[in-house]
């Protein structure tokens, strides 16, 4: 027993002495570092995260990333992602130190979300609401860019709202709204449909006998119709969409006009019902005519309608006279190019239809006339509402259903032959020809129903003594 004692004393007095040397030594713990949690998955709008770390020492934090903010509050790092406005995601290493010891945590941003299901859209011309749904995850603003177009968005149903005021015109009309999200935009485009009201016509042309007609409308709102006068009813059918019309017979002796509104929004159509016989086409007018195409400075002579020709003069004793093809149910006139219509001095005219804005062709195509082409004109009579009959609307027709023409060449001859060798060259030529009924006492244009006309307020009689020459064509 007494071995055993002495050398558990002998030892505790070793370690004694030990402890006593080491009294000034200082001690010095490894510094450790770990990460706790990290909450560093943000959305597009971004936001701040967190990362906590259990440490010994002090912490710090830097990243390479523009888009993140780091903030060491004690154990832990605040993380704030700035808004990620691209389409793209995108992430970004965390570097955390301390001491001797690092450790690294990757933050990461999901990409923004944008889309509209498409930038076009088309509407009606009346007032319209149109609602547009936006896929997104960041703020979205709208802009009206259209003075008639207003255009919110509603946050909670994630729609552009946009209103279209009326379009009375009869043009359609293109509005842009622009949306933007972040650094992305795109212009919405909104095409309006024009205001639309078209009777299939504007004029009806009877008998002085009672008779029934249909019209069909096209229309794009609501249609109410009105007759003007006792002798025409009119009655809309909203289900065919036809105006149905009744005349009743004329027995007044003389031709009449009768009119009925059609009314949809702002706009008014009238369509006229005339009634008169085909005796009452016949008889005086004025020829009106330009001596230059399209020049708008009208002339005007004399001239006789009948069934079977249309006479007139352009010069002092050399009436003129060019055959026609009456069709009394139609009240069309025919005429053909290449008829003889009279003389002037030794030479023989004759008429040929003409375009020269076009290539200067007449009853053949080219610069040349051709005896081999036979062409005809159909015009028709037609009346407005004061009463004003009007033949031609300035003749317009068509050679060979092809090539059109709004001139007159009259042709001078050698003989009394149509051909290449008797041609020697035109006498004169006349476009934008129209006659207009004179009053059954008038001798001239000036004072009576053609002079009220406005455009054909100016015109000059022509002078019809002056003396002509041949030119070559």
């Amino acid at each position: 027993m007494k071995k055993i004692l002495s050398f558990i004393v002998l030892l505790a007095g070793v370690t004694m002495f030990t402890s006593c040397g080491d009294d000034d030594a200082t001690y010095q713990a490894t510094p450790k570092l770990e990460i706790a949690s990290a909450d560093v998955l943000f959305e597009a709008d971004g936001g701040d995260g967190s990362i906590v770390v259990n440490g010994s020492g002090t912490v710090t934090a830097t990243t390479d990333a523009s888009w993140l903010t780091l903030s060491v509050q004690g154990s832990q790092v605040i993380v704030t992602a700035q808004p990620n406005l691209t389409l793209d995601g995108r992430s970004a290493v965390i570097k955390l130190v301390s001491g001797s010891t690092e450790a690294q945590v990757t933050a990461t941003q999901k990409s923004s979300v944008y889309g509209v299901p498409s930038l076009e859209y088309e509407i009606g011309d009346y007032q319209a609401s149109l609602g547009i749904d936006v896929v997104h995850n960041q703020t979205v603003t709208v802009e009206s860019q259209s003075e008639w177009l207003t255009a919110t968005f509603n946050e909670e149903t994630s729609q552009i709202e946009i209103v279209a005021e009326d379009n009375n015109e009869a043009d359609p009309r293109v509005g842009i709204v622009t949306v933007t999200m972040g650094d992305y935009s795109n212009d919405i485009v909104i095409t309006q449909q024009g205001f639309l009201l078209e009777p299939e016509t504007d004029k009806i042309k009877s008998t002085n006998e009672a008779a029934d007609f249909t019209i069909a409308v096209s229309h794009s709102r609501a249609v109410t119709v009105k007759s003007n006068d006792e002798w025409v009813t009119a009655e809309w059918n909203a289900r065919t969409n036809v105006l149905s019309c009744s005349v009743t017979a004329n027995d007044t002796g003389a031709p009449r006009v009768g009119t009925v509104t059609i009314t949809s929004g702002p706009v008014v159509k009238t369509v006229a019902f005339i009634q008169y016989e085909f005796k009452d086409l016949l008889g005086d007018y004025a020829l009106f005519f330009t001596q230059e195409q399209g020049s708008g400075d009208f002339y005007y002579v004399p001239a006789k309608l009948s069934t079977t020709s249309l006479d007139f003069a352009l010069y002092s004793k050399y009436p003129w006279s060019i055959p026609l093809v009456c069709d009394e149910a139609t009240a069309t006139f025919t005429m053909t190019s290449g008829s003889y219509v009279g003389a002037y001095g030794p030479y023989f005219i004759y008429l040929i239809f003409m375009d020269m804005a076009d290539g200067g062709y007449w009853t053949g195509i080219g610069q040349s006339f051709s005896e081999n082409q036979t062409m005809s004109a159909t015009i028709e009579a037609d009346i407005d509402e004061e009463g004003n009959f009007t033949v031609g609307g300035k003749f317009e027709g068509a050679l060979l259903d092809t090539y059109p023409f709004d001139g007159w060449n009259f042709q001078a001859m050698s003989e009394q032959s149509f051909t290449t060798e008797a041609s020697l060259g035109y006498l004169t030529r006349i476009y934008d020809m129209e006659l207009v009924q004179m009053s059954a006492s008038a001798s001239r244009a000036t004072g009576n129903r053609a002079s009220r006309i406005s455009k054909y307020a100016n015109a000059k009689p022509l002078e019809l003594n002056r003396p002509a020459t041949i030119k070559a064509n």
